[in-house]
């Protein structure tokens, strides 16, 4: 399959609030006491207003026609803790490939453009959370040499 990634612009919008949607459900699956349902983390209009933002890259991945089946969105992160020294970090806030092209190389392709636009920004690393329940991902990101940085742990309460 061939697939090109580039930066997200008009008329991306749609594909990537539609995928939004299908990874939004698999959290809602997963943890439905924090993901409501038929929701997205971002609408169409909230993904347009990201195009363009030199600070907040937005990477799609197309097929051979042109078609939108995966993306990355990115944040800079300038730290700002004085203990920990200074240094800046591309945050991948949320990445999704399409279930029909999953296990062809799109997602490795969408992680190896955000590498390089770490690289371009003079990032110190590249970061993201997964959740604990999303075990496929987490194997995929440890396969592409992500590793634990921290843990979040969580006890609930009682309600």
């Amino acid at each position: 399959m061939s697939i090109t990634v580039r930066y997200a612009y008009n008329n991306d919008e749609s594909a990537i609030a539609a995928l939004l949607v299908k990874i939004h459900q698999q959290h809602a699956e997963g943890r439905p006491d924090l993901f409501g349902r038929g929701c997205a983390k971002y609408t169409a209009e909230e993904v347009k207003a990201m195009f363009h933002k030199p600070e907040a890259p937005l990477f799609v991945a197309c097929d051979s026609e042109g078609n939108v089946v995966g993306y990355a969105i990115c944040q800079v992160i300038e730290n700002k803790n004085p203990a920990m020294g200074a240094f800046s970090t591309l945050y991948i806030d949320d990445i999704n490939v399409s279930d029909r092209v999953r296990r062809q190389g799109v997602g490795s392709a969408l992680l190896s453009a955000c590498r390089e636009e770490a690289k371009q920004k003079g990032c110190y690393n590249i970061t993201l959370n997964v959740w604990a329940f999303n075990e496929g991902a987490r194997r995929f990101y440890e396969a592409n040499g992500f590793t634990p940085q921290r843990l979040i742990l969580e006890q609930l309460t009682e309600t």
